[in-house]
């Protein structure tokens, strides 16, 4: 299946991962820690502008796009190696929660923030929404560069985070009833 992808990954595979040269440190920690800058985003918005509600939508869709649609486009579609055991960059890439040894397809990075990016647009907290986007872009760049995924682990990615965004949106009534509102107000109890 992903010999139809080599057409699409190689030559952008390649003249990303040229740009490693030009300060390989910077995009190792762009590419490692960049995802978790979100934690702080998400922590601004729910103790500073206490929109609960918000975050903890955007966060459970990037959950959901990370952990079970992802893993359910693995197995339908299978699984791949990161390009890094192709390009031997020498360094560590070791991470506190993404670190899965092994696949990269399609990119658990992209469809967490990609997920989280569109809730905060759609919900209207667009300012939050360019800040995610960015911090995406940035990601999603450096793990090219990086060797850590091809191209079409990123495309493919940035899809199944639109759809976990359009799941959560579409059913939206029902998530907040069900889930959203009893946690906020379990979490009021706990922390103010």
């Amino acid at each position: 299946m992903f010999d139809y992808f080599l057409s699409f990954d190689q030559p952008i595979f390649q003249f990303l991962n040229s740009w490693v040269a030009v300060s390989p440190e910077i995009w190792k920690v762009v590419a490692i820690y960049g995802v978790y800058f979100v934690p702080i985003v998400l922590i601004y918005i729910w103790f500073i502008r206490r929109q609960r509600d918000v975050a903890l939508a955007a966060v459970l869709a990037g959950i959901f796009a990370w952990q079970i649609l992802n893993n359910l486009v693995q197995v339908i579609a299978g699984v791949r190696a990161r390009p890094i055991s192709v390009v031997d960059l020498h360094f560590p890439t070791q991470e506190f929660i993404f670190d899965r040894p092994g696949p990269s397809f399609p990119s658990d990075h992209t469809a967490f923030l990609i997920a989280i990016a569109l809730i905060f647009w759609f919900k209207g907290k667009k300012n939050i929404a360019g800040l995610v986007a960015l911090i995406a872009v940035l990601t999603m760049l450096a793990r090219v560069v990086t060797a850590q995924h091809w191209p079409s682990d990123i495309l493919v990615g940035a899809l199944v985070g639109g759809l976990a965004a359009w799941l959560f949106l579409h059913f939206d009534g029902w998530i907040q009833a069900k889930i959203i509102t009893p946690l906020v107000g379990f979490g009021k109890k706990i922390w103010l």
